[in-house]
């Protein structure tokens, strides 16, 4: 039966189905859905377009398609272009690689260098994820922005405004003091509790709020003392979002009782001397001074010398309240004596009666705006027998000698202390607003407590419009249980919800919460407000969907948080790095590999493939400073705070540990596994290879597996296939024969390894003798180009190596870098890799 290989980007994986013999090649565009410019062969040779209803698939005929990101024609050669592309895939996953191509080629160490390996020294040597290319976070929380990370700076998290700072961007779950997204403000309810309003952002995307807490004092143990809403992007704050509070009213000042009307007749009985030279004189009365307060301004009738204006500075009762006597801090130049019959005025002075406070930048008339006073002592009136009573104060707020609010009695019989919130409005008065309270005469009783105090001024403006963030609106009572410090530490534990695609149905799925590096990915590539908007044709899904199963089998999960500014392919490596995996950019397709078990050789090289003299191999060796394990710092989930779990390899003293830091894991099983990782390839993969080859011999990104064979290192035997007789192949290279099984293997039309097979020495020591029938894609023909093979004995025929890097040289060559793999690097860490 015929056989078709369908590739839907020359680099990505090639699905094998079987086909009906007899049908014409025109009628293979409905079983593989090609559309737009494809790539068609038979057996190996390409069909034009024009030829396809005229071409009949024979029984043993092997089809290709592939889907091509620009199409062919005319004099192109499409196998070329789709090459370019791949070499472009490697070099845009290691930015700076064309830049180091000289005269005479690259040596080995340019093709690490330029694949952003560094070798050598103190370094971890990771030739497929090099840990010098990762975004480390250091120990002050950079993210290589220069700016600090809040949440994973060492300092205790402070919720903060950041004016001007990038939004963040959350993957998975995280704990973290969000940055304000508005000044926060108290104000006092009708039964005097104070109120503590704060609106939190947690940056862009939708959250699943799991635990709200006031630094380490959990949201549920407060009761009904807390209120808040998370508001999802667009929601509308339940509260004023815009408020200024004034910074020059911090409740030092007493709110004094002063008259606001004139009074007279208030005569004098007894009479006292002012003293001159000393800077006040006093007055008393054997009635009560009921309208005189602290503040007020008076003047004498029937005195021949003081015949001013002066202000009431304290009012004393004494004598069992027989006798009340004023005190005026004026400097009198004579000792006259008050004599009886002088009486008293009252004036008003506004300018020189009333505290002032200025507008603070409150220009706009009809603004809300609140002022709050405090009685700290309480408000009521004291009885002989121990008992209390009501008190009564009454406010009221003006702007200039406007009055913006009615008139407030505060009538209270209680000893804890007294807070209320008095509202006005601002008067359209011109741009010179300024606000004060007045606080009316009442009866003087040295049995009242009623000292009050300006604790507050706020002005809300208009409302911020509703945001594209996940935002929170905190609604507490301030109270001795919180402190100021507490008050400013909420902390916020949620998970970010994603949709998941199903490759099956080709659909998303809603908004739901998610720790999958594969939907985080997805995500950073498809969001268009603070990446690059990717469509989804352009991103390889299905390859995320076969990742995210693996990564949900292992429990490998992202937890991080973007606070700075990045470039978008260095924060997608770094999302993909959770989980060992890395992005490709093939011609407009994002795509994925991980560095994982392989079993498809993606391509062959032999000395057939490989240009003459350019094959070179080195090792990379140990020296004192070369590390043997790996000290992994993760962002511990039940702390929330960096943590360090030592990794080690069997046998290993342990003596030179290397550091390294790993952004989005919050789990020590998975930081444990990362680090063992790290340090199984720093000490399996330590012998590179680089050669010269055909820019067409194959396709292939960085971190696939390939066959090496080379007689250089003792690799086994490469060439080609010169005839084939029955099971007898005739080889281009002469073979041995010792002890034990030996095997051949063979480049497949599409660039992959088919073998190994089971033969036997042949009359000559360029024959071979299969066990089984050769197969049907081994051919002879030059036409075509013979097919490659690989002899050695056991798995000496050749050696499985991983694709690092490629370079570009002249006349359609390039230069390729590979690590040889190690099996014991995908099971040190005690999973299958």
């Amino acid at each position: 039966m015929p056989k078709l290989l369908t590739a839907y980007l020359p680099v990505t994986a090639v699905v094998a189905s079987d086909i009906p013999a007899g049908i014409r090649l025109s009628e293979i565009g409905a079983l593989t859905g090609a559309h737009g410019p494809v790539v068609c062969a038979v057996n190996g040779a390409p069909v034009l377009r024009s030829a396809w209803p005229d071409t009949v698939i024979g029984e043993a005929d092997l089809v290709s398609v592939a889907h091509l990101p620009q199409g062919g024609g005319g004099d192109s050669d499409p196998a070329r272009i789709a090459a370019t592309i791949g070499i472009m895939a490697l070099a845009m996953a290691v930015p700076g690689m064309l830049g180091l191509v000289g005269a005479n080629g690259v040596t080995i160490w340019g093709a690490m260098a330029a694949a952003g390996v560094s070798v050598g020294g103190s370094y971890l040597v990771n030739a497929i994820m090099p840990i010098d290319a990762d975004i480390a976070v250091s120990h002050a929380g950079n993210q290589g922005s220069g700016d600090t990370s809040p949440t994973y700076s060492l300092t205790s998290p402070t919720n903060m405004t950041r004016i001007g700072s990038v939004i963040p961007v959350q993957y998975g779950r995280i704990r973290s003091a969000p940055a304000l997204a508005a000044a926060p403000w108290f104000e006092f309810d009708d039964l005097g509790r104070q109120w503590y309003h704060v609106l939190l952002d947690l940056g862009h995307g939708d959250y699943d709020v799991e635990k709200m807490e006031f630094d380490n004092v959990d949201f549920s143990a407060m009761g009904d003392n807390v209120e808040y809403s998370v508001l999802a992007p667009g929601d509308a704050v339940p509260w004023h979002d815009n408020v200024y509070t004034s910074p020059h009213v911090d409740g030092s000042e007493e709110v004094k009782r002063q008259n606001d009307t004139s009074f007279s007749g208030i005569n004098i009985t007894t009479t006292y001397a002012a003293i001159s030279g000393t800077g006040y004189a006093f007055f008393s009365s054997s009635a009560k001074l009921t309208e005189f307060y602290a503040g007020d301004v008076v003047s004498f009738t029937g005195s021949t010398y003081a015949t001013g204006q002066y202000t009431i500075r304290s009012i004393m009762v004494i004598g069992g309240g027989s006798e009340y006597r004023a005190y005026i801090e004026e400097d009198f130049t004579h000792g006259e004596l008050f004599s009886g019959g002088v009486s008293l005025v009252a004036t008003f002075s506004e300018t020189s009666a009333w505290p002032v406070k200025y507008r603070d930048g409150l220009t706009e008339a009809g603004r809300s705006v609140f002022c709050d006073v405090v009685f700290p002592n309480g408000l009521y009136t004291r009885n002989t027998d121990g008992t209390i009573e009501d008190a009564t104060a009454t406010l009221r707020l003006y702007c200039g000698a406007v009055a913006i609010s009615d008139e407030i009695a505060i009538s209270k019989s209680i000893r804890e202390p007294v807070r209320v919130s008095i509202a006005g409005v601002l008067p359209a008065s011109g741009s010179d607003l300024a606000v004060h309270i007045r606080r009316s005469a009442a009866p003087i009783n040295d049995y009242i407590v009623d000292a009050c105090y300006w604790a507050g001024l706020r002005v809300v403006y208009d409302d911020v419009a509703p945001q594209q963030t996940t935002r929170i609106a905190v609604h507490v009572v301030a109270s001795e249980g919180l402190s100021q410090d507490a008050l400013s530490k909420i902390r916020v534990t949620r998970t970010r919800k994603l949709p998941s695609y199903n490759p099956a149905t080709h659909t998303w799925s809603a908004n739901t919460a998610t720790r999958s590096i594969a939907w985080a990915a997805a995500d950073a590539c498809r969001n268009s407000a603070y990446s690059v908007g990717a469509n989804d044709a352009g991103i390889d899904l299905v390859a995320l969907a076969a990742l995210d199963a693996i990564w949900t089998a292992r429990g490998d999960y992202c937890d991080g948080i973007f606070e700075n500014k990045g470039v978008f392919w260095d924060r997608l490596n770094q999302i993909l790095r959770c989980g060992r995996a890395q992005a490709h950019l093939v011609g407009n397709l994002i795509t994925f590999t991980r560095d994982q078990p392989q079993s498809v050789y993606r391509a062959v090289f032999t000395p057939e493939s490989i240009k003459k003299g350019t094959f070179a191999i080195e090792p990379v060796l140990y020296d004192p400073d070369t590390p043997d394990d790996v000290d992994a710092e993760y962002f511990d989930s039940g702390i929330w705070q960096w943590k360090t779990v030592t990794c080690s390899l069997a046998g290993s003293s342990s003596e030179a540990p290397a550091k390294k830091r790993y952004w989005g894991i919050t789990e020590a099983t998975q930081a444990e596994r990362e680090g063992i990782y790290d340090a199984a390839c720093n000490m399996y993969r330590r012998l590179f290879v680089s050669f010269t080859t055909d820019m067409s011999a194959r396709i292939i990104l960085r971190g696939h597996l390939v066959s090496v064979t080379h007689p250089l290192c003792d690799w086994g035997v490469g060439g080609a296939v010169k005839a084939i007789a029955g099971y007898t192949l005739t080889l281009s290279e002469p073979v041995t024969f010792g002890q034990g099984d030996h095997y051949i293997s063979f480049r497949d039309r599409d660039g992959s390894q088919d073998g190994p097979y089971l033969v036997t020495a042949g009359a000559t020591e360029y024959q071979v003798v299969m066990a089984v029938p050769v197969p049907s894609h081994v051919t002879t023909d030059i036409n075509i180009g013979r097919t490659h093979f690989q002899f050695g004995h056991g798995e000496d025929f050749h050696k499985p190596c991983l694709v690092v890097g490629c370079v570009p040289r002249g006349n359609g060559e390039v230069e390729l870098a590979l690590v040889v793999d190690d099996d014991r690097v995908y099971t040190a860490d005690g999973t299958e890799g």
